[in-house]
């Protein structure tokens, strides 16, 4: 199975070096697409550094120059360029260090063996943890999770993560160009369509890690807008396409 690694950045200069040999260090045919969003940190210049050291096409980096912010967008940007490459498998994670590298072999191994369309890597399944999270924290995720399932009528117990493997043609379904979400809340967008969509899903369970290097992307605005767009995909359906 091949698969490509989306991974947005912004300021990750010290961690794009790190993530980037550990992934493909793995056991698959696996190569990355970073997705940046013109940092002024020098990222992108990283990235062209390590792909030299690699062959052509198992490093790349699409950087965003004039176009909205965000992970949400960023993703859609990197998504629509993913599902015209010649692979399997998308897989997307944060490149700060708290999704851990070796449980991506678990997830492709999963996909394969149950034919999945998508494969969450969740912190909420058995096996899975948030590690050395403080309470508060644990609380907010655990609730927002909660009330996302409630909502939506999803069956994933976690829906607020980015660490997920895609069939091609799964995330293809879903039309990533037509996903709505700037934050974090894309990520509760595109399971929801993939779920409205028939698509064949499952949770891989996987410990989250504390952040390594950099800070943390979110902010007020943001859980501002989850709920807000989570009353209203509840409210209107037909809102989410």
């Amino acid at each position: 199975m091949k698969i490509l690694a989306v991974i947005p950045t912004y300021n990750e200069r010290e961690n794009v070096g790190v993530i980037a040999p550990a992934l493909l260090a793995l056991p698959l045919d696996i190569s990355i697409l970073f997705i940046d969003d013109n940092s002024p940190d020098g990222t992108a210049d990283r990235v062209r550094e390590i792909a030299s050291d690699y062959e052509p096409g198992k490093v790349d980096v699409m950087v965003r120059v004039d176009r909205p912010r965000g992970l949400g967008n960023a993703y859609k940007d990197g998504f629509e360029e993913a599902i015209t490459r010649d692979v399997d498998a998308i897989l997307q994670m944060d490149a700060d260090g708290q999704h851990p590298i070796e449980a991506v072999s678990r997830m492709a191994e999963m996909m394969q063996e149950r034919e999945l369309g998508l494969v969450i890597a969740s912190r909420y399944v058995a096996g899975g943890g948030t590690g050395e999270w403080g309470a508060a924290r644990k609380l907010i995720s655990s609730f927002a999770g909660f009330a996302a399932r409630r909502m939506l009528n999803l069956p994933y117990q976690d829906l607020t993560g980015g660490f997920k493997l895609w069939r091609r043609d799964a995330l293809a379904s879903i039309q990533p160009g037509k996903l709505s979400s700037k934050g974090y809340v894309f990520q509760i967008e595109a399971t929801l369509r993939a779920t409205r969509r028939g698509v064949k899903g499952a949770e891989c369970p996987f410990v989250f890690g504390l952040r390594e290097r950099g800070d943390s992307k979110m902010s007020r605005e943001i859980a501002i807008e989850a709920a807000k767009r989570m009353i209203t995909w509840a409210v209107k359906p037909e809102t989410i396409g």
